[in-house]
Protein backbone atom coordinates (compact mmCIF):
# COMPACT_ATOMS: atom_id res chain seq x y z
CA UNK A 1 0.00 0.00 0.00
CA UNK A 2 3.03 2.36 -0.95
CA UNK A 3 0.82 4.70 -3.55
CA UNK A 4 2.26 6.22 -6.26
CA UNK A 5 4.96 8.75 -5.43
CA UNK A 6 2.38 11.51 -6.14
CA UNK A 7 0.64 14.17 -3.76
CA UNK A 8 -2.37 12.52 -5.07
CA UNK A 9 -1.28 8.90 -3.26
CA UNK A 10 0.92 9.90 -0.39
CA UNK A 11 2.82 7.43 1.23
CA UNK A 12 5.75 6.40 -0.91
CA UNK A 13 7.43 9.42 0.03
CA UNK A 14 8.12 7.69 3.58
CA UNK A 15 9.79 5.01 1.74
CA UNK A 16 13.02 6.81 1.79
CA UNK A 17 15.37 3.92 0.19
CA UNK A 18 16.90 4.44 -3.45
CA UNK A 19 16.06 1.36 -4.70
CA UNK A 20 12.19 1.53 -5.17
CA UNK A 21 11.43 -0.71 -2.10
CA UNK A 22 7.53 1.23 -1.77
CA UNK A 23 6.49 -0.88 -4.85
CA UNK A 24 6.64 -4.03 -3.33
CA UNK A 25 7.20 -3.28 0.23
CA UNK A 26 4.23 -5.04 2.02
CA UNK A 27 1.31 -3.54 4.02
CA UNK A 28 -0.82 -6.54 2.28
CA UNK A 29 -3.91 -7.61 3.35
CA UNK A 30 -4.99 -10.75 4.27
CA UNK A 31 -7.77 -10.66 6.73
CA UNK A 32 -11.28 -9.46 7.18
CA UNK A 33 -11.69 -5.65 7.35
CA UNK A 34 -14.85 -3.75 9.23
CA UNK A 35 -17.50 -2.04 7.96
CA UNK A 36 -18.74 1.08 9.59
CA UNK A 37 -22.61 1.65 8.18
CA UNK A 38 -22.60 5.18 10.15
CA UNK A 39 -19.93 6.88 8.70
CA UNK A 40 -19.67 4.73 5.48
CA UNK A 41 -16.03 3.38 6.12
CA UNK A 42 -14.31 0.19 5.84
CA UNK A 43 -11.34 -0.29 8.27
CA UNK A 44 -8.56 -3.09 7.85
CA UNK A 45 -5.62 -3.62 9.27
CA UNK A 46 -2.30 -4.12 7.28
CA UNK A 47 0.23 -6.04 6.95
CA UNK A 48 4.30 -6.02 7.74
CA UNK A 49 6.86 -4.07 5.80
CA UNK A 50 8.92 -6.09 3.51
CA UNK A 51 11.79 -7.07 4.09
CA UNK A 52 10.74 -7.93 7.46
CA UNK A 53 13.74 -7.86 9.58
CA UNK A 54 16.28 -5.20 7.74
CA UNK A 55 14.75 -1.98 8.52
CA UNK A 56 17.63 -0.23 7.59
CA UNK A 57 16.79 -1.72 3.81
CA UNK A 58 13.49 0.48 3.87
CA UNK A 59 14.50 3.56 5.84
CA UNK A 60 10.96 5.45 6.64
CA UNK A 61 8.15 5.10 8.43
CA UNK A 62 7.05 2.96 5.53
CA UNK A 63 3.23 3.82 4.86
CA UNK A 64 1.15 1.90 5.32
CA UNK A 65 2.10 -1.00 6.07
CA UNK A 66 1.99 -2.49 10.42
CA UNK A 67 -1.36 -0.01 10.43
CA UNK A 68 -5.33 0.76 10.20
CA UNK A 69 -6.93 1.89 7.26
CA UNK A 70 -10.19 3.60 6.69
CA UNK A 71 -11.70 3.87 3.04
CA UNK A 72 -14.76 5.78 2.41
CA UNK A 73 -17.08 2.96 0.17
CA UNK A 74 -18.27 5.56 -1.43
CA UNK A 75 -14.99 7.05 -2.97
CA UNK A 76 -12.59 4.37 -2.10
CA UNK A 77 -10.40 7.22 -0.97
CA UNK A 78 -8.76 6.95 2.11
CA UNK A 79 -10.49 8.82 5.30
CA UNK A 80 -8.16 8.28 7.67
CA UNK A 81 -5.28 5.97 9.06
CA UNK A 82 -3.23 4.72 12.07
CA UNK A 83 0.49 3.68 11.94
CA UNK A 84 1.48 1.00 14.69
CA UNK A 85 4.78 0.94 14.23
CA UNK A 86 6.69 2.89 11.66
CA UNK A 87 10.09 1.20 10.39
CA UNK A 88 8.94 -2.15 11.49
CA UNK A 89 11.99 -4.38 12.19
CA UNK A 90 9.38 -7.76 14.21
CA UNK A 91 7.33 -8.19 11.91
CA UNK A 92 4.36 -6.74 13.98
CA UNK A 93 1.98 -6.61 11.13
CA UNK A 94 -1.60 -5.28 12.28
CA UNK A 95 -3.69 -7.56 10.24
CA UNK A 96 -6.21 -8.37 13.00
CA UNK A 97 -10.08 -7.47 12.65
CA UNK A 98 -10.63 -4.50 14.30
CA UNK A 99 -14.02 -4.97 15.86
CA UNK A 100 -16.94 -1.70 15.86
CA UNK A 101 -18.87 -0.93 18.95
CA UNK A 102 -20.34 1.66 20.72
CA UNK A 103 -19.27 2.88 24.18
CA UNK A 104 -19.79 5.87 26.32
CA UNK A 105 -16.30 7.36 26.52
CA UNK A 106 -15.19 9.20 24.34
CA UNK A 107 -11.66 9.19 25.56
CA UNK A 108 -8.96 9.07 22.15
CA UNK A 109 -5.94 6.37 22.31
CA UNK A 110 -4.42 3.85 21.07
CA UNK A 111 -2.93 0.48 21.18
CA UNK A 112 -5.60 -1.97 22.23
CA UNK A 113 -7.85 1.40 22.51
CA UNK A 114 -10.00 3.89 20.25
CA UNK A 115 -9.51 5.62 17.20
CA UNK A 116 -10.91 8.39 15.18
CA UNK A 117 -14.97 7.95 16.93
CA UNK A 118 -16.19 6.86 20.08
CA UNK A 119 -17.17 3.56 18.65
CA UNK A 120 -14.19 2.05 17.13
CA UNK A 121 -12.48 0.33 18.94
CA UNK A 122 -9.05 -1.12 17.67
CA UNK A 123 -8.22 -4.12 19.75
CA UNK A 124 -4.68 -4.31 18.50
CA UNK A 125 -2.27 -7.21 19.14
CA UNK A 126 -1.22 -7.29 22.28
CA UNK A 127 2.51 -6.94 22.10
CA UNK A 128 1.21 -3.28 21.69
CA UNK A 129 0.31 -1.26 25.43
CA UNK A 130 -2.19 0.23 27.51
CA UNK A 131 -2.41 4.12 27.64
CA UNK A 132 -3.46 4.54 31.05
CA UNK A 133 -1.91 1.25 32.45
CA UNK A 134 1.15 1.49 30.66
CA UNK A 135 1.68 -2.04 31.24
CA UNK A 136 1.73 -4.70 28.56
CA UNK A 137 -1.45 -7.11 27.17
CA UNK A 138 1.13 -9.48 27.10
CA UNK A 139 2.77 -11.02 30.03
CA UNK A 140 6.51 -10.32 28.69
CA UNK A 141 6.70 -7.65 26.21
CA UNK A 142 9.74 -4.88 25.97
CA UNK A 143 10.37 -3.42 22.10
CA UNK A 144 8.96 -0.04 23.71
CA UNK A 145 9.04 1.19 26.91
CA UNK A 146 5.54 2.63 25.91
CA UNK A 147 3.21 4.55 24.41
CA UNK A 148 3.25 8.89 24.04
CA UNK A 149 -0.43 9.22 25.27
CA UNK A 150 -0.60 12.19 22.51
CA UNK A 151 0.45 10.37 19.43
CA UNK A 152 -0.51 6.91 20.27
CA UNK A 153 3.03 5.56 18.60
CA UNK A 154 6.08 4.17 20.60
CA UNK A 155 7.71 6.81 22.94
CA UNK A 156 11.01 5.88 21.43
CA UNK A 157 10.01 7.37 17.95
CA UNK A 158 11.69 9.97 16.69
CA UNK A 159 9.96 11.20 13.24
CA UNK A 160 13.11 13.25 12.23
CA UNK A 161 14.66 9.42 12.44
CA UNK A 162 14.93 7.28 8.78
CA UNK A 163 15.52 4.37 11.09
CA UNK A 164 13.93 4.09 14.05
CA UNK A 165 16.03 3.24 17.64
CA UNK A 166 12.89 1.92 19.81
CA UNK A 167 14.27 0.27 22.55
CA UNK A 168 17.80 -0.68 21.63
CA UNK A 169 18.39 -4.14 23.33
CA UNK A 170 15.45 -5.52 22.03
CA UNK A 171 16.34 -4.39 18.04
CA UNK A 172 19.01 -5.89 15.83
CA UNK A 173 20.16 -3.92 13.42
CA UNK A 174 22.67 -4.75 10.72
CA UNK A 175 26.23 -5.45 12.23
CA UNK A 176 24.16 -6.60 15.74
CA UNK A 177 24.65 -10.28 17.09
CA UNK A 178 21.65 -12.19 18.58
CA UNK A 179 18.84 -9.67 20.46
CA UNK A 180 15.75 -11.07 22.24
CA UNK A 181 13.10 -9.28 21.57
CA UNK A 182 9.20 -10.12 23.41
CA UNK A 183 6.79 -10.84 22.11
CA UNK A 184 7.55 -12.54 18.86
CA UNK A 185 6.55 -12.28 15.80
CA UNK A 186 2.99 -13.58 15.69
CA UNK A 187 2.61 -13.20 19.23
CA UNK A 188 -0.44 -12.13 21.12
CA UNK A 189 -4.15 -11.68 19.21
CA UNK A 190 -2.50 -11.44 15.70
CA UNK A 191 -5.05 -13.01 12.65
CA UNK A 192 -7.63 -14.49 15.43
CA UNK A 193 -10.84 -12.43 15.30
CA UNK A 194 -11.79 -11.17 18.83
CA UNK A 195 -14.67 -11.58 20.63
CA UNK A 196 -16.97 -8.82 22.80
CA UNK A 197 -19.69 -8.63 25.22
CA UNK A 198 -21.93 -5.93 24.93
CA UNK A 199 -23.28 -6.13 28.36
CA UNK A 200 -19.77 -6.04 30.14
CA UNK A 201 -18.62 -4.69 27.45
CA UNK A 202 -15.26 -7.17 27.64
CA UNK A 203 -13.43 -7.93 24.79
CA UNK A 204 -12.09 -11.44 24.46
CA UNK A 205 -8.73 -11.87 22.87
CA UNK A 206 -6.78 -15.29 21.94
CA UNK A 207 -3.58 -15.52 20.81
CA UNK A 208 0.39 -16.30 21.50
CA UNK A 209 2.84 -15.25 24.37
CA UNK A 210 6.37 -15.70 23.77
CA UNK A 211 9.45 -14.52 22.63
CA UNK A 212 12.49 -14.45 19.66
CA UNK A 213 15.75 -14.29 19.13
CA UNK A 214 17.44 -12.68 15.90
CA UNK A 215 20.60 -11.23 14.95
CA UNK A 216 21.02 -8.09 12.61
CA UNK A 217 21.37 -8.80 8.71
CA UNK A 218 21.34 -6.91 5.52
CA UNK A 219 19.12 -7.94 2.91
CA UNK A 220 20.20 -6.51 -0.46
CA UNK A 221 18.65 -5.65 -3.29
CA UNK A 222 19.21 -6.82 -7.13
CA UNK A 223 19.02 -3.00 -8.51
CA UNK A 224 17.86 0.52 -8.15
CA UNK A 225 14.38 -1.02 -9.49
CA UNK A 226 14.32 -3.28 -6.72
CA UNK A 227 13.61 -6.93 -6.20
CA UNK A 228 15.35 -8.98 -2.90
CA UNK A 229 18.72 -10.79 -4.03
CA UNK A 230 18.93 -13.50 -1.28
CA UNK A 231 22.39 -15.00 -2.38
CA UNK A 232 23.56 -11.16 -1.72
CA UNK A 233 22.11 -10.90 1.61
CA UNK A 234 23.66 -11.56 5.05
CA UNK A 235 22.14 -14.68 6.77
CA UNK A 236 19.80 -14.16 9.62
CA UNK A 237 19.69 -16.74 12.70
CA UNK A 238 16.62 -16.23 14.73
CA UNK A 239 15.32 -18.71 17.99
CA UNK A 240 12.24 -18.72 19.62
CA UNK A 241 11.67 -19.17 23.25
CA UNK A 242 8.48 -19.45 25.72
CA UNK A 243 5.70 -20.24 23.28
CA UNK A 244 2.26 -20.84 24.98
CA UNK A 245 -1.39 -19.85 24.26
CA UNK A 246 -3.49 -17.50 26.74
CA UNK A 247 -6.24 -16.30 26.82
CA UNK A 248 -7.19 -12.40 27.83
CA UNK A 249 -10.44 -10.75 28.73
CA UNK A 250 -9.89 -6.77 28.33
CA UNK A 251 -12.25 -4.46 29.61
CA UNK A 252 -13.01 -1.97 26.85
CA UNK A 253 -14.07 0.98 29.29
CA UNK A 254 -11.15 0.85 32.07
CA UNK A 255 -8.51 -0.70 29.63
CA UNK A 256 -7.45 -2.98 32.16
CA UNK A 257 -6.77 -6.80 31.54
CA UNK A 258 -9.93 -8.52 34.40
CA UNK A 259 -8.84 -11.87 33.62
CA UNK A 260 -6.09 -14.17 32.06
CA UNK A 261 -5.85 -17.91 30.90
CA UNK A 262 -2.83 -19.62 29.97
CA UNK A 263 -2.14 -22.78 28.08
CA UNK A 264 0.21 -24.99 26.92
CA UNK A 265 0.81 -24.59 23.16
CA UNK A 266 -0.46 -21.27 20.93
CA UNK A 267 -3.53 -20.80 20.23
CA UNK A 268 -4.19 -20.18 16.12
CA UNK A 269 -7.62 -20.33 16.16
CA UNK A 270 -10.44 -16.69 17.21
CA UNK A 271 -12.36 -16.43 20.20
CA UNK A 272 -16.38 -16.40 20.19
CA UNK A 273 -19.50 -15.80 21.97
CA UNK A 274 -22.54 -17.71 22.27
CA UNK A 275 -25.87 -17.08 23.68
CA UNK A 276 -25.03 -17.04 27.50
CA UNK A 277 -23.09 -14.27 26.98
CA UNK A 278 -19.97 -15.84 27.71
CA UNK A 279 -16.83 -16.75 25.20
CA UNK A 280 -16.44 -19.85 23.78
CA UNK A 281 -12.66 -21.22 23.38
CA UNK A 282 -11.14 -24.39 24.59
CA UNK A 283 -9.27 -22.61 27.02
CA UNK A 284 -11.31 -19.89 28.68
CA UNK A 285 -12.95 -22.18 30.62
CA UNK A 286 -10.30 -21.32 33.40
CA UNK A 287 -11.13 -17.01 32.67
CA UNK A 288 -13.67 -18.15 35.44
CA UNK A 289 -17.46 -17.78 36.20
CA UNK A 290 -18.98 -14.23 34.39
CA UNK A 291 -16.81 -12.88 32.31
Amino acid sequence: MGGARSRANPGSETWKDDHNAWKTGGGGLWQTGSYDPATKLTIWGTGNPNPQYDPQARPGDNLYTDAVVALDINTGKLAWFFQYTPNDSWDYDEIGVHMLYDLRSTARTARSSRISRATLLLYARPHQWQLHQERPVCERSHWTKGLDPKTGKPVEYDPKLDVQAYVPDARALRGDGMKRACPTWHGGVAHQPVAYNPVKHLAYGVGTEGCFTQNGAMVAYKSADGGLNPKASEKRTYTSDLYYGSVTAFDTVTHKVVAKAVTEIEIRSGANRHRRRRPLHGAAGRLGRGL
